[in-house]
């Protein structure tokens, strides 16, 4: 006799099942279920190693959505071609879209219009330096063209712009960095042959031998220059005990030997300051 099945042991099952249903449905959708998302498409003509499936995608600093996907796709034709799309999902709930008040607006028509009034692109930015993850920013770029590649109508297409390291590679690429070399080498090189060049050496040594007889002459002539200033400090107070202080003749030649002791106080202090600086001939003073 088939023994009947126990309709509360049957229901129980069942309702088992869908819980660990809707927790598996849950899970594997990461959260997202019952969100108000939104996919669209991006495509960057650059190198997107390092963006993986669920990187962040961030407006000004805020999580707004995640990368769902991230493809290799080859087309063939006349010649192969190489795409790489990037699915982007963003989380409506993590944005507020207010046109004018109207709350109805659509993330794709609010996304639509930020892009071709308020130039907004997204772009590729470093997570991480320690691991060389990535990430995409959303932002407002000015005077940027809105290129679509329209390879996948069935998504929202959201334009790209280079990141700050492509703009980078792109103008060293751009700089003539041979010629920048090869002059450079050559103007080192150049100023290296002059330096070490026999005519250089020869005129350094003769610049020595030019010092040596100038100390020799300086010192000769503040020697010399020692007796006449006393001489002249003599004279000139002989003269005003001799002549009258209102003689032109005596003002005249008191200016004329105040002139001379001036000229003689000046020699000193350049034979003083050479005997301390004598590379001061040719470079002059600093």
């Amino acid at each position: 006799m088939i023994k009947k099945a126990n309709p509360l042991i049957v229901g129980a099952f069942v309702l088992g099942a869908l819980i660990l249903a809707v927790t598996g449905l849950l899970l594997f959708s990461g959260g997202h279920f019952f969100d108000d998302t939104f996919h669209c498409v991006m495509f960057f003509d650059e190198s997107i190693s390092g963006l993986d499936s669920g990187a962040p995608v961030e407006f000004q600093g805020v999580r707004v959505g995640t990368v769902a996907d991230v493809r290799l796709e080859i087309r063939a034709g006349e010649r192969y071609t190489v795409s790489r799309p990037v699915l982007v999902r963003l989380e409506g709930k993590r944005v507020k879209f207010d046109d004018d008040g109207n709350d109805d607006i659509t993330i794709e028509e609010f996304m639509e219009q930020m892009v071709r009034e308020s130039d907004m692109r997204a772009q590729l930015a470093m997570q991480s330096l320690l691991t060389g993850k990535l990430k995409i920013e959303m932002g407002f770029f000015p005077d940027t063209p809105a290129t679509r590649h329209g390879l996948h109508p069935e998504y929202w297409e959201f334009p790209t712009v280079p990141s700050p390291l492509q703009r980078f590679s792109h103008e060293v690429a751009q700089m003539p960095l041979y010629a920048i070399v090869s002059e450079t080498h050559n103007a080192v090189k150049g100023i290296a042959d002059i330096v070490t060049s026999s005519d250089t050496r020869q005129v350094i040594s003769n610049l020595n031998n030019t010092l040596d007889k100038t100390h020799l002459i300086l010192a000769h002539v503040e020697a010399e220059i020692k007796p006449l200033l006393a001489e002249i400090g003599y004279t000139a107070q002989t003269l005003r005990l001799a002549t009258d202080e209102d003689s032109p003749l005596r003002q005249e030649v008191l200016r004329m030997l105040d002139e001379f002791a001036s000229a003689g106080r000046s020699l000193r202090l350049l034979t003083d300051y050479l005997e301390r600086h004598p590379d001061a001939l040719w470079r002059g003073k600093k």
